[in-house]
């Protein structure tokens, strides 16, 4: 079953929970005026979630959190990403300027910010 329209007269956690209860995979964009977001869930559980607008991060602020210490690494990699179409996480990996684990922490920390978002 899949729901979609204005969803207005419920609230995030009213949402969340109806797909937490019924274990739906799939994922929920939600926006209003010039925000968007978009929640993944596996299972009824929520695994990504990342703005889609001018709200989110910048490559380079989620590089630097992600433990690129370099600013040169950051830019650079943000540069083939765009370019090559690939994700900068997996370039800044491969060149050793970040490490899987703490790309993986900053991912969560950014699904953690966007949700705690959300609820505000």
């Amino acid at each position: 079953m899949a729901l979609s329209g204005t969803l207005k007269d419920f609230g995030i956690a009213d949402i969340f929970q109806l797909i937490g209860q019924q274990q739906k995979t799939g994922v929920l964009h939600l926006s209003e005026r010039d925000d968007e977001v978009h929640v993944a869930f596996k299972d009824g559980n929520i695994v990504r979630a990342e703005c889609a607008t001018g709200r989110r991060r910048s490559c380079w602020a989620t590089c630097w959190c992600a433990g690129a210490h370099h600013r040169a690494a950051a830019a650079g990699g943000a540069r083939r990403a765009e370019a090559h179409a690939q994700a900068l996480g997996d370039i800044l990996v491969a060149r050793g300027s970040v490490d899987r684990n703490a790309l993986r922490d900053m991912a969560q920390l950014q699904t953690c910010e966007t949700i705690y978002r959300l609820f505000a």
